[in-house]
């Protein structure tokens, strides 16, 4: 412990007396400086410095080491991007990139630049939707996801989509036998619509899809279904752009039990 010495002096017989005390680290006057303080790097590690008195010169704090900083690799591509229309908005998501600290999500409305519109700061999340071109419907949307790690990025591949908006199931009916008759609502932007039905509502038990090719069409009656089986059904549109074909979200789900 550092110490310093303290005068006393008698009023009456001028007698002095010293006594060495602990310093008060607190209690310096004319402040404090830093010595011996380095960065850490590479090859070596850092030091926070010692704390030393500027009137005393006495030892005041002790620093603390620094780690030596560790080689930063750059991270990989992002791959496995898909963008898909979601009832809020676009979904972007991607498969998990090697090396990566997050990532950063540009956007590109139609033939404009691609512009940062997010900053994700944890590498295990691979999905990220963009609820700012929710009403942005017949735009097509380029999205970009870039991986970082420190100053370091990746190379990025753009994927884009056409904001479409679905339509809702507006009637499910068992009027004759082995037969299910479904009404949906009209859609402005459709090319047509993709309608889907299976025996469970993960759609993966004898699910099959059909393509209904004009927009103008508002129902469809399907035939051998089996009696007795409940059926789940959804709708989504579907619209042709160029050479590329582009879907909105699925509709709620929709079921119904074949009594006849």
């Amino acid at each position: 412990i550092a110490t310093g010495e303290m005068t006393y002096t008698c009023e009456k017989c001028g007698t002095t007396k010293v006594e060495e005390i602990p310093i008060d680290p607190s209690n310096h006057i004319g402040g404090t400086q830093i010595r011996d303080a380095r960065e850490a790097t590479l090859g070596q590690a850092g030091y926070t410095g010692d704390t030393y008195c500027n009137s005393c010169n006495s030892l005041i704090r002790k620093g603390e080491v620094i780690p030596k900083k560790q080689p930063v690799t750059a991270p990989a591509t992002v791959t496995n991007i898909t963008v898909t229309n979601s009832s809020n908005g676009m979904l972007i998501s991607w498969t998990k990139a090697n090396y990566a600290e997050g990532y950063y999500i540009y956007r590109k409305v139609g033939s404009g630049s691609y512009q940062l519109i997010a900053k994700i700061d944890k590498a295990d999340v691979v999905s990220f939707t963009d609820t700012a071109v929710n009403n942005q419907y017949g735009s097509l949307i380029s999205y970009a996801v870039c991986a970082y790690n420190g100053n370091l990025q990746s190379s990025i591949i753009p994927t884009s989509n056409l904001r479409l908006t679905g339509v809702p199931i507006l009637s499910l009916k068992n009027r004759s036998a082995k037969t299910m008759k479904v009404k949906w609502k009209k859609s402005k932007q459709a090319t047509g619509y993709q309608l889907q039905y299976a025996l469970n509502n993960k759609f993966t038990k004898k699910a099959k899809t059909l393509r209904i090719k004009k927009a103008g069409t508002l129902s469809k009656t399907i035939k051998k279904l089996k009696k007795g089986k409940k059926y789940f059904v959804r709708i989504r549109t579907y619209r042709i752009y160029g050479n590329a074909t582009y879907y909105s979200a699925w509709s709620k789900t929709k079921k119904i039990k074949i009594k006849k």
